[in-house]
């Protein structure tokens, strides 16, 4: 999985513009104006008579909330296309998949790690974990709240 993910990152930071500009323009769950997209790709390379990556990008706002909807969402869409794909029933492979997201505040790709608290908020560096911390407070506590109950 490390290695997956160290491998596309570049490929998907180098994209990302793209991706974000070719998105659609507001939240795929509160239709707020969009400020992220939510990049997830997913490794069907097991797949030895035609290996394929498949990356997931959703349009997002930022909002906490909007985020863990949205990850659940394509955490949904990826077990249903595992479950559907007959190629993989039974190859003993597991399909490699990891969120690429950018920091919340430079919007940066690289390196980038979880809140440990809400899971849900990415930072390039703990600089800027501390200056988001402010706006991010509120909605972290709630959501390992909920993630608790």
């Amino acid at each position: 999985m490390n290695t997956f993910v160290t491998t596309i990152k570049p490929l998907v930071g180098e994209h990302y513009r793209a991706a974000f500009e070719a998105s659609h323009p507001v939240c795929c769950i509160c239709s707020s104006p969009k400020t992220q997209v939510i990049v997830t790709p997913m490794s069907w390379l097991h797949i030895s008579s035609d290996p394929f990556i498949n990356v997931i990008c959703n349009a997002a706002c930022g909002k906490a909330e909007c985020d863990t909807k949205v990850r659940q969402n394509v955490q949904f869409l990826m077990t249903e296309m595992s479950n559907t794909d007959p190629s993989a029933a039974g190859a003993g492979s597991q399909d490699v998949v990891g969120e690429i997201m950018p920091c919340r505040v430079c919007k940066t790709i690289q390196n980038t790690f979880k809140c440990s608290r809400c899971r849900t908020a990415f930072y390039c560096g703990k600089e800027h974990q501390k200056l988001d911390w402010p706006l991010h407070k509120a909605g972290c506590r709630a959501i390992a709240q909920a993630g608790q109950a």
